[in-house]
């Protein structure tokens, strides 16, 4: 709320001079034109009582609300740190599956284009165009208690003529 204007004057304030020929009545007009003056001050200064009134409860309010406000801005801040870990967490699993499953589709790629290449093979060797191919030999090899490995590969048999 803001505070009212306070503005003097000299004209406001000036006491004409009033032809009197009674000492009284001078008076009188004097104490009438006094008492005016200061019921005019009198509501200044309530106006100004009531204003500060108001600041003071507003600013006891914004002292009272400050230590809750900081307490909701550290919460706040302590979510954030937490969310951008799980979200430094979850970007780097996101890269360690895209990884994976690249690894996965480069490897089927490469088993459909070796077992297409066989089939050509077995193919050829059944149409009659190949002699030489007998077969597919395969043969397990265990590498750990993990892992087994299968290596498939055909026999080819060249006769030099």
């Amino acid at each position: 709320m803001p505070f009212p204007q306070l503005s003097f004057s000299n004209s406001k304030y000036f006491l004409p001079a009033v032809p009197s020929e009674c000492w009284f009545e001078s008076y009188c007009i004097k104490y009438v034109f006094c008492s005016s003056v200061a019921m005019e001050n009198l509501h200044l200064i309530l106006k100004i009582d009531v204003a500060l009134n108001a600041a003071c409860s507003e600013i006891e309010q914004l002292n009272t609300g400050i230590p809750e406000t900081e307490k909701q801005l550290q919460d706040a801040q302590l979510e954030l740190a937490q969310v951008r870990k799980n979200e430094a967490a979850a970007s780097k699993e996101l890269r360690a599956h895209r990884s994976q499953v690249e690894e996965v589709r480069s490897s089927m790629q490469a088993n459909r284009s070796r077992g297409r290449v066989l089939d050509a093979l077995m193919e050829q060797k059944h149409l009659g165009h190949l002699s030489g191919i007998f077969g597919r030999l395969v043969s397990l090899i265990l590498s750990s208690c993990l892992h087994i490995v299968v290596v498939s590969f055909y026999v080819v048999y060249r006769t030099c003529s």
